[in-house]
């Protein structure tokens, strides 16, 4: 028995998937938005932290909204992640103490 378009529809996520996924999504960014706000608000964080966090959080939102695309590549990201893995110690001994 040949494959034919019933195999190609079985690799593709159904559309109530990509639904749900965005759903759950938006669901924890708006957690997150919210104790964000929560801290915010209570004066604890700096400007700049406050500036940083809400650009991160408004691009997500974006990103998940489907408004803009946005991708790095593997190889990026474990290298921005080994880089700061080798950061780590630094900042928790001299910057942040």
């Amino acid at each position: 028995m040949a494959q034919g378009s019933a195999g190609a529809s079985l690799s593709a996520a159904p559309p109530v998937a990509n639904h749900v996924d965005r759903f759950f999504e938006l669901s924890l960014l708006g957690l997150l938005a919210s104790g964000f706000l929560a801290v915010a608000g209570s004066g604890y964080l700096d400007l700049p932290t406050i500036v940083l966090t809400s650009a991160a959080l408004v691009i997500r939102a974006l990103l998940v909204a489907g408004l803009i695309r946005f991708e790095l590549p593997p190889m990026v990201v474990t290298l921005i992640t080994v880089a700061y893995i080798a950061f780590y110690p630094i900042d928790n001994f001299y910057v942040s103490r």
